[in-house]
C-alpha cells in the first residue's frame, strides 16, 4: 500500500463519535485472536463516544490529550496519551500512549506512524523525554510497529492480565 500522509490535528469533542467508530472497527480486526468473539460484539460505539467526549470534555483537568489523523475530510485514525498510570513511574514527567489505533484498511499505509510522529512531537515540545505504552503480549502487528517506532520492551515489568489470553507487556520510550 502507498504512503498517505494524513493531517494531524488535535481532537475535538464533535470527533468522539468518529474516535469511537475506529476504536470500535479496530478491535474487532485486531484482537479477533486475542479477544472473545462476546467480548468484541459488545463494544458499542455509542458509549465509546460517550467515554470519548467526556475524556475530550476534561482533558485540560486530566492532562489527557487526543490526536486524529485526517484523509480527505474524514477521520482514520487517532492517539491518546496523557500522564503516565503506573505506580512505579508516578511523580515524574513521564507520559503514556494510552491508545493509537487507525482503520486496518489503512494499516501500513503510514497513518500510524504519522500519529506517533504527531504525538512524540508533541511531547518534545512539552519537555516529555519518556513514555510508556501497554500493548496485549499476542498483539505482534502492534509490537512491531512500537518497536519500529522505537519503543523497547520494559523487561523490569513481566506480563500483566488475569486472562493468559489477554496478558499486556509494557514498553517504554525515551526521545532523548
Amino acid at each position: 500500500m502507498p504512503s498517505l500522509t494524513p493531517t494531524v490535528r488535535p481532537a475535538e469533542v464533535g470527533d468522539a463519535r468518529n474516535v469511537a467508530q475506529i476504536q470500535v472497527t479496530t478491535w474487532r480486526e485486531a484482537y479477533a485472536h486475542i479477544l472473545s468473539a462476546n467480548e468484541l460484539e459488545a463494544l458499542d460505539v455509542d458509549k465509546s463516544a460517550d467515554f470519548w467526549r467526556g475524556q475530550m470534555s476534561s482533558s485540560p483537568s486530566t492532562g489527557t490529550q487526543l490526536l486524529v489523523a485526517e484523509l480527505n475530510d474524514g477521520i482514520v485514525g487517532f492517539s491518546s496519551f496523557g500522564p503516565v498510570r503506573d505506580g512505579d513511574l508516578k511523580g515524574g514527567s513521564i507520559m503514556e500512549l494510552y491508545a493509537l489505533y487507525v482503520y486496518p484498511t489503512l494499516w501500513a499505509a503510514g497513518v500510524g506512524q504519522a500519529l506517533m510522529s504527531a504525538t512524540q512531537r508533541r511531547w518534545a515540545e512539552q519537555r516529555i523525554n519518556e513514555a510508556t505504552l501497554w500493548v496485549f503480549e499476542r498483539n505482534g502487528r502492534a509490537r512491531r510497529f512500537y518497536e519500529k517506532s522505537g519503543w523497547r520492551l520494559d523487561p523490569r515489568v513481566g506480563p500483566i492480565g488475569e486472562n493468559p489470553a489477554e496478558l499486556e507487556v509494557r514498553y517504554r520510550l525515551n526521545q532523548e
